[in-house]
């Protein structure tokens, strides 16, 4: 995923795009990299995906809004030209996708209401809230997030209904940046994620934890060696149901990343992760581990004209 299929380089134009602002309203026309948790970049590897549409937005203030927008064609992650988002998903028909995006936040609070609908396709709930308090004079986080989606209309996309709840605490650990973060897969079905990736709280570098009814648990800490070097260890674990139509292997990741900063605008991103299942003998389900190993090196350039 990250060239091309079949290991080729490829150069695309994948912003092109006007933005219109006039006192608190701004408008947006073109392709741009989308940031809501419904459509996103949905990766950090290579080239991020774009979206082409228009939007219109209210600005209450810094990061409170309302937005209305709709949508109609996509660049993937590894791909060289824009296609119809229907086109995309696998459908031999063009229909526009529409949504809303709203959030209102204060210097301790935060909370978000993202909805995504595609005709006869397609129904798309993201929420989240967040708060943050003091405890004995240490800063505390706790987030609460629920994501939906189901078919609609004509279902050409087959039925299918997931659910899905998370919450996140961050906290201060022996003076270390500490969370621990646990989501739980309401339903049978799997997350779709055709136009992007949502956010889970969960995620990791393998491991997204949203297989149909999985729990899991992750835990982290963020160790500032210095002003430009970080170190990232974390460790999650997903339980499945043992018997049923949803049963899988219980999983364990364990995942380090190394990020420094050098010569003000490269950044070098050492990661590894190790992935192991456990099997199901009852039900011949065959585990495996996983060792993946990953140097990603950005270089920040950017000219005023």
């Amino acid at each position: 995923m990250l060239l091309k299929p079949g290991q080729e380089g490829f150069t695309v134009l994948q912003e092109y795009a006007l933005q219109f602002k006039k006192n608190k309203f701004l408008l947006n026309v073109g392709a741009r990299e989308m940031n809501s948790p419904l459509l996103n970049t949905s990766d950090v590897r290579m080239l991020p995906a774009t979206h082409r549409g228009i939007d219109i937005n209210y600005l209450f203030k810094e990061d409170s809004y309302i937005s209305f927008g709709v949508i109609d064609q996509i660049k993937w992650i590894n791909s060289d030209r824009f296609i119809d988002l229907y086109e995309f998903a696998g459908f031999d028909r063009n229909e526009l996708v529409w949504g809303t995006a709203n959030r209102y936040k204060t210097d301790i609070m935060a909370f978000g209401l993202y909805y995504l609908n595609a005709k006869d396709y397609y129904h798309g709930l993201y929420t989240e809230y967040y708060r943050e308090f003091s405890l004995k004079g240490n800063p505390i986080k706790i987030g609460i997030q629920y994501m939906h989606e189901n078919d609609i209309g004509d279902g050409i996309g087959g039925d299918f209904n997931f659910n899905m709840l998370g919450t996140k605490l961050d906290f201060y650990l022996f003076g270390l940046k500490s969370f621990i973060g646990y989501t739980n897969v309401l339903s049978v079905d799997k997350a779709q994620e055709v136009w992007s990736i949502m956010p889970y709280y969960n995620m990791m570098i393998f491991n997204f934890f949203n297989r149909p009814k999985e729990q899991s648990v992750k835990l982290g800490v963020i160790l500032k060696l210095s002003e430009v070097l970080n170190l990232y260890p974390n460790m999650g674990f997903g339980f499945t149901p043992n018997s049923g139509d949803a049963a899988s292997p219980n999983q364990q990741e364990y995942n380090l990343t190394l990020d420094y900063t050098f010569l003000k605008d490269f950044n070098l991103k050492v990661r590894g992760a190790f992935v192991h299942q456990n099997s199901i003998r009852n039900l011949d389900l065959t585990s495996k581990d996983i060792v993946d190993f990953r140097v990603i090196l950005n270089y920040k350039w950017s000219n005023k004209f």
